[in-house]
């Protein structure tokens, strides 16, 4: 057994070796096909495929205020203390907050900014991971004024303390306070959001402030449902009222698996990805189905010959199928070379905000489903061949000899199926492309309000002890701003606090002309002076910021179109008074007067419109918003400059001479901020634009061979044609026609595929309402590939010599 298999493995090699053309096609073909699988597939094994490194994962829940409208957020501390007291269906609750940007770690090495996540002390118990070594966090640690303590990750235990042991029990500060190390998790825990270190969030309901920016998560009980959680939490939710929205509309507490919280959104982009690279397989697998189709025609007479003299079918079926297996293994081999060559490009393609459980890369899944893609390939191909063999007589075979005869009407029939197929796909695949395509340069295209050329954004945490007041924060952008004056390149310096297109602090905004007028969430923008200039945005009403306006003068604010529009859509702002946070206390309560104001500008993200947004300047801010603003966010120093060779390091010498123990967490182009706020759309478009790209190329390559093929096997037909009087004109209308049939076919299935896509798409584009557009590129750029194949193809019949044909006869 073993002997034949080897027997047939050398004369199937042999017999490839010879048709060395629709080798070399068939694999290149293949590896393509499965390259581009594999490639999609590590991203999917990467975010989805790999456990999450946590005990049951599928029991973990997030909490969630929800409205009557379907709206969602986090909710407040006063709930959590609250369900945590009296939810009898969850274990182990634990809150964190996600909005902490981060802080400055000094005292190991140079002074740095890292990633940090507050969180409660229950955090690791509810995920049911232990540190590597060390200890978790002690409930008096969890306390306000409990000691300052920190767990560190095993990527920040490795860089910041070369991976001692003796790392337990070492000092440290973060944001100048001093931190004691108490434990050190293992290489594969990680969370979103990522983090370098934990420290304990200290909350207390005494303490806590009265946002809904709290991130429950907890772990249901073994004997509780998910259903029978969100009955009780409704329940619980009409004890305490939560009211957090505009209309008053009472908000209740849903339930939302862990999973499905990091990965809904996820799977709805790697789902539109998946089917893309599969419709990319299947063209390419038409592909060599329509070459193997021309090779099995080629070699009809040779089968037939090998029939008569006594070879049994059963014996031809297997040599077919080891020539399938041969031609799969070797374009799966060349595919997974490829596809690994190419991970360098995914990994810098891919959204930063993507959750991965696993580094993206070649493992064991997705060695198994190359392996599997190559099975069922070279079956398809092995078979395909075989039960062809199986429906045809030996006389039929013996008539389709190689030299002059035409193929069958199965055979063409096959054929002309296979490549309406393809066309199909490739119609559908364009369609998604194109749709996806043309969202993304939508929203590239949207102006955002501000002028970022030229602009370089340097980023800083103010979180430290020495900036919880107004005066202390005015003063180091003060002394930042003068170093950076004297750069003759710099044109002017801003600050603010809440960068755009990334959060910033929000909070309530009330109206004193009318107590109707309230907004629960309004973007709350700490500036400098000369933030609107330097960011180019226009002024539209009133005036701009002065060095007037300082502490003791009157409070003054700017706020933008929206806010205008909504409260006074009838009459100027300018002068009117607002209150900003009253309902968190006096001492967050800020009154001022409208002063300007100031065009729309997209916060929020480019895809989003502007909401409702106070500017206000540093120098007049509360020390309470202060310390709250600077605690969970990064303070941004913006310079406009016409020199961008040495602008980092200026930055960081004006922030080193302004305070040297502050670190700058990075310095960007503020085009690169707009940049990454595009990366996930910019990722899915481009690798589905890709792989349309690709099925195009293969569909044309599909296209011309079987034209080309059938043109072939029709030159004597032709040849006689000409010959008793048909014109070239008509020869190529012969030919222009049975393209334009098979063109015309495979586009009418296309279009009724493209409906079945609208559903998919409508998923990940959420203001898709029509696939009109899409369709019409897709079948315009489709038809002029046929229209091109099809001229080459038309002009190749056209120049058969047909006495010359004859005379072969």
């Amino acid at each position: 057994m073993i002997l034949a298999m080897f027997q047939d493995l050398r004369r199937a090699a042999h017999s490839l070796m010879q048709s060395r053309g629709f080798i070399w096609a068939a694999v290149i073909t293949l590896a393509l096909g499965i390259a581009s699988n594999i490639t999609v597939f590590t991203v999917i094994n990467a975010v989805l495929l790999h456990p999450l490194p946590y005990s049951h994962p599928e029991k973990l829940v997030i909490l969630h205020w929800q409205d009557k409208y379907g709206s969602q957020g986090d909710i407040s501390a006063r709930a959590f203390f609250m369900l945590k007291e009296q939810a009898s269906t969850l274990q182990n609750m634990t809150v964190i907050y996600p909005l902490g940007m981060g802080v400055n770690l000094s005292g190991v090495r140079s002074p740095e900014f890292v990633k940090t996540l507050r969180v409660s002390q229950d955090f690791f118990r509810t995920l049911d991971v232990a540190p590597l070594f060390g200890r978790d966090f002690l409930p008096e640690e969890d306390r306000p004024g409990g000691a300052p303590v920190a767990i560190l990750s095993y990527a920040a235990w490795q860089h910041n303390f070369n991976g001692d042991d003796r790392v337990i029990g070492s000092q440290f500060r973060i944001n100048s306070e001093g931190y004691t190390v108490v434990g050190v998790m293992p290489k594969q825990f990680h969370f979103y959001p990522e983090a370098d270190l934990w420290v304990p969030l200290k909350l207390s309901p005494t303490t806590a402030d009265t946002g809904s920016d709290y991130r429950v998560i907890a772990r249901l009980k073994d004997a509780s449902s998910l259903e029978q959680s969100r009955l009780e939490l409704q329940s619980l939710s009409g004890r305490f009222g939560l009211t957090y929205l505009a209309d008053s509309a009472k908000a209740i507490v849903v339930p939302q698996s862990f999973p499905d919280f990091l990965f809904s959104d996820v799977r709805k982009g790697l789902a539109i990805l998946s089917s893309a690279v599969f419709l990319v397989l299947m063209i390419g697998c038409t592909n060599v189905a329509i070459l193997c189709l021309v090779r099995a025609s080629a070699r009809s007479h040779e089968i037939a010959v090998r029939v008569a003299l006594g070879s049994n079918r059963p014996r031809l079926a297997r040599f077919f199928l080891t020539e399938g297996i041969l031609i799969g293994a070797s374009g799966s081999l060349v595919g997974i070379i490829l596809a690994k060559e190419s991970t360098p490009l995914v990994l810098r393609l891919l959204p930063a905000d993507l959750p991965l459980n696993a580094s993206v890369g070649i493992d064991w899944r997705v060695l198994l489903f190359a392996a599997t893609l190559s099975c069922l390939t070279s079956v398809f191909f092995g078979l395909a061949p075989a039960l062809k063999l199986s429906h045809i007589h030996l006389g039929e075979m013996l008539q389709l000899a190689p030299r002059g005869g035409t193929s069958s009407p199965k055979q063409a029939r096959t054929g002309r199926i296979l490549i309406s197929a393809q066309i199909a796909l490739t119609l559908v695949l364009l369609t998604g492309a194109s749709l996806l395509l043309q969202d993304f340069l939508h929203v590239h295209e949207v102006k955002p309000g501000f002028d970022p050329r030229n602009v370089f954004v340097a980023q800083i945490s103010l979180a430290s002890k020495n900036y919880r007041a107004t005066e202390p924060t005015q003063r180091l952008v003060e002394k930042i701003r003068e170093q950076l004056q004297r750069v003759p390149h710099i044109e002017a310096i801003s600050s603010v606090n809440g960068l755009p297109l990334e959060k910033g602090l929000n909070l309530p905004l009330y109206s004193v002309d009318s107590p109707t007028q309230i907004e629960h969430v309004v973007e709350y923008r700490i500036v400098s002076s000369d933030y609107l200039g330097v960011m180019k945005i226009p002024l539209i009403g009133g005036r701009n910021f002065s060095p007037s306006d300082v502490p003791g003068s009157e409070p003054v604010a700017i706020v933008n179109q929206t806010l205008a529009r909504r409260w006074w859509p009838d009459t100027s702002p300018v002068g009117r008074f607002v209150n900003i946070a009253r309902e968190a206390g006096p001492q967050f309560s800020d009154l001022r007067q409208v002063i300007g104001v100031a065009a729309d500008i997209h916060e929020a993200g480019l895809e989003k419109p502007a909401p409702p947004t106070v500017f206000v300047p540093v120098t007049q801010v509360p020390d309470n918003i202060t310390a709250l603003a600077n605690q969970w966010f990064l303070t941004s120093i913006m310079v406009r400059s016409s020199d961008s060779k040495s602008i980092s390091e200026e930055i960081h010498s004006a922030v080193s001479s302004a305070d040297p123990d502050l670190p700058v967490s990075s310095v960007r182009p503020l085009t690169q901020v707009i940049s990454e706020s595009l990366a996930r759309q910019r990722f899915y478009a481009f690798l589905v634009s890709s792989f349309g790209g690709l099925a195009l190329l293969l569909t044309a390559v599909g296209l011309y061979g079987l034209l080309s093929y059938q043109v072939g096997l029709r030159t004597r037909e032709i040849a006689v044609r000409m010959a008793v009087g048909a014109t070239r004109a008509k020869v190529v209308m012969l030919t222009t026609a049975q393209a334009a049939r098979l063109v015309a076919t495979g586009m009418l299935l296309g279009l009724i595929g493209a409906f079945f896509l609208r559903r998919l798409i409508q998923k990940v584009l959420p203001g898709f309402t029509s696939i009109s557009s899409g369709l019409l590129l897709a079948a315009f750029i489709l038809g002029t590939v046929a229209v091109i194949v099809t001229f080459a193809l038309t002009v190749r019949a056209a120049s058969i010599q047909p006495m010359k044909i004859l005379r072969q006869g």
